[in-house]
């Protein structure tokens, strides 16, 4: 079943990418040094960098870090690498979306069309 597959591999795509986020933030709170940091989402931003609990000015962060706020002591970021991984989830999650909604829409209609060809003969 061609929906059912093409499902399986945008989930997996979604899986895939998100893991790799989370090993980028593991990666960047290790090379400088910022034991904090965590990878967060909202429906405003999607998926981002967190600095939580910090006395650190924005300044003070190295340059590959992007749009850069800070609010209430906690620092939010991304970075180029970061903003790429936010569009394929978020292309993966539509995907998966319509492939569900087509998956679903083809089980609802199977039973129609088996009943009516029962009754045919």
């Amino acid at each position: 079943m061609f929906i059912a597959g093409m499902l399986d591999v945008s989930r997996r795509t979604y899986s895939e990418t998100l893991a790799d986020a989370h090993e980028l933030c593991e990666q960047l709170g290790e090379k400088y040094e910022l034991s904090d940091l965590c990878l967060q989402h909202s429906g405003s931003r999607g998926w981002h960098l967190i600095l939580r609990n910090t006395k650190k000015s924005t300044e003070e962060l190295p340059e590959c870090f992007e749009q850069v706020h800070k609010h209430r002591g906690r620092i939010s970021m991304t970075t180029s690498d970061l903003r790429q991984m936010n569009t394929r989830l978020t292309e993966s999650s539509q995907e998966i979306l319509v492939a569900s909604n087509r998956f679903e829409k083809l089980e609802n209609t199977q039973p129609a069309v088996g009943s009516q060809t029962n009754q045919a003969t």
